[in-house]
């Protein structure tokens, strides 16, 4: 019997044909990925994570949080400077202020964008969906379904009026079903152990030490009754922690169909990508803000603790207030700068700034206090008081003090370019609603540096 056999052609390169670009272009792009998936890129990023964190918390020795979360965390490139690994507490006899030196090192967000190139690479690389024709399909849709729930878990959690959400159930009910959870599941760790064959020691002990632990939870919420319900804003932590949960189940379920054996993998990096995405997003987008309502009062406005503004209010009109405000951005931006701005009743310069000041009696500064702090006011509160310069509260104040600054503002008539004279404008003085009154061409104006 005559046999032909077909050569192999695996080996040989491809042709010229129709497919030849897109798989010339595959292979390029995939040497191009394969180098940015590496795990050691991996656990480079990781270390270098580890060591912003490190400074960042060693630097709120002496900065505030805000101020270390912009220059650390939320930024490209971080000026890391020597000193800040010499905290007093550890080296109390060492001058911490006269150690020179910095070192420009990744900041949080471009190791973060770094990360998620290298997590994105890795998954197109490595993670190759191995489900085929219905159950592909199926994967995909319960995804999809899942990414909904997701979002709609996140955007339920998002809480924009600042009331506390309420879930399907009552908080009671809810403790109930999660004290059954825990029963039920100390159950079925019971039930697993002995059903896992006796050779596999490693996987029986650690369903007996999570089963003996759910048991001694349990039985330690049925002693203590009523005592060990958690508080109605845990509760809600609790229910969206649930909804969390069974988005996470649905998501899985979804990744089993398309990975198999790799869908916890999947879905955990996704995850971890989300928080990235999230922080992002929260980063650029977020705006922090305070709401102080008194006792029987009503108040319709919100400020931020972490700037200040020049506020200039031209009280003439009987029915409104007429208020100028200048943010603390561009007060700070045309320092030692006369100011002159058509939508402004004066020109301005500013004089001094300080971050964070206290507010003392000119009279009550003793000789050498007066040599030391010169006092540039020449008309107005400054008169009588001073403002002190003091050290900026930092992230490691257990009393969570925040700052209070003070200015010293001329004010520049606009028609003589004569200034008016040099006014002292404090924080603590507009907290209880005393404005700076400065005349200029015959009218009284309020000035206030406020939140």
């Amino acid at each position: 019997m005559a046999t032909n056999t077909l050569p192999d052609q695996s080996n040989e390169p491809a042709t010229l044909g129709s497919d030849s670009g897109s798989v010339h272009f595959n292979q390029t792009f995939l040497k191009f990925l394969t180098p940015l998936a590496s795990l050691k890129l991996t656990v480079a990023l990781f270390a270098m994570a580890i060591f912003i964190i490190l400074a960042g918390t060693l630097a709120q020795v002496n900065k505030d949080i805000w101020v270390v979360i912009d220059e650390y965390f939320r930024t490209g490139i971080a000026k890391i400077e020597f000193k800040i690994f010499f905290p007093p507490s550890f080296f109390p006899s060492l001058d911490q202020q006269n150690i020179p030196g910095f070192i420009y090192f990744p900041g949080g967000w471009l190791i973060g964008f770094l990360m998620g190139i290298n997590l994105f690479a890795a998954h197109f690389i490595r993670f190759k969906v191995q489900a085929k024709g219905s159950q592909r399909t199926i994967g995909w849709t319960i995804i999809a379904v899942g990414a909904v729930i997701t979002w709609l878990v996140i955007a339920s959690g998002a809480n924009k009026d600042g009331f506390q959400g309420y879930s399907l159930l009552s908080w009671q009910a809810l403790w109930w079903l999660l004290q059954a959870g825990v029963g039920l599941a100390t159950v079925a760790g019971c039930v697993l152990f002995f059903y896992i064959d006796k050779h596999r020691r490693a996987e029986r002990a650690l369903i007996l030490g999570f089963t003996i632990l759910l048991g001694c939870l349990r039985a330690w919420a049925i002693s203590q009754g009523q005592a060990a319900r958690f508080s109605d804003s845990s509760m809600r932590i609790l229910w969206q922690l649930i909804k969390a949960t069974f988005a996470g189940c649905v998501l899985l379920s979804g990744c089993i169909f398309l990975f198999k054996k790799r869908a916890g993998v999947v879905l955990l990096h996704a995850g971890v990508g989300l928080m990235m995405l999230s922080e992002l997003i929260v980063g650029t987008m977020a705006v922090e803000t305070q709401m102080t309502i008194s006792e029987g009062e009503t108040t319709s406005f919100v400020h931020d603790i972490r700037e200040v503004e020049l506020a200039i209010v031209d009280p003439t009109d009987p029915k409104e207030d007429k208020v100028t405000v200048i943010p603390q951005s561009i007060l700070l931006a045309n320092r030692d700068t006369v100011v002159s701005d058509p939508q402004l009743p004066f020109d301005y310069e500013l004089v001094k700034y300080y971050p964070n000041a206290s507010l003392r009696k000119v009279s009550s500064l003793t000789p050498e206090e007066k040599k030391e702090f010169e006092n540039p006011a020449t008309a107005g509160i400054g008169l009588d008081w001073i403002a002190l310069p003091m050290q900026s509260a930092t992230g490691t104040d257990m009393g969570g003090g925040v700052d209070t600054p003070s200015a010293y503002i001329k004010v520049i008539d606009k028609k003589t370019s004569e200034p008016s004279g040099i006014y002292l404008v404090d924080l603590q003085m507009s907290l209880q609603e005393i404005g700076q009154p400065v005349v200029v061409d015959g009218t009284t104006y309020q000035l206030y540096l406020r939140f």
